[in-house]
């Protein structure tokens, strides 16, 4: 691409297209992946809540197709979707940072140059 613009200090190359496409792909499959998982597994564990949801669903949908615009007529379905979100950690690695200055936390030490990398399940355990 950037040859044929005739651009000779691009950062943009191939390696860097295929990396962004391959992280978008994996981001979004992953995640969608591990929700609809979980919220089976939630749905099995809760069936009252489960029974909500469906009841929520057959009155505002029926039989017809969902469409995006439905989402803000289901709020039980909606919120039962974003506690699962927060139940289940799909993500389970946050972003990484850098301290920006020597700290102790709850007896640990924390170098200034450490890369910190936060691991959610243990911050929050199911």
């Amino acid at each position: 691409i950037a040859k044929s613009s005739g651009i000779t200090n691009s950062h943009f190359n191939d390696v860097n297209l295929m990396t962004t496409v391959r992280n978008l792909f994996i981001a979004g499959t992953e995640t969608s992946a591990t929700t609809l998982r979980w919220g089976l597994l939630l749905m099995a564990k809760y069936p009252k809540i489960q029974d909500q949801v469906q009841e929520e669903v057959n009155r505002v949908i029926g039989s017809r197709q969902v469409q995006s615009e439905d989402r803000k007529n289901l709020p039980f379905t909606d919120a039962v979707i974003h506690e699962t979100q927060r139940l289940a950690n799909i993500a389970p690695v946050a972003g990484p940072h850098r301290m920006s200055q020597d700290v102790t936390f709850q007896g640990h030490f924390i170098k200034k140059v450490g890369l910190i990398r936060k691991l959610i399940w243990k911050i929050k355990p199911m």
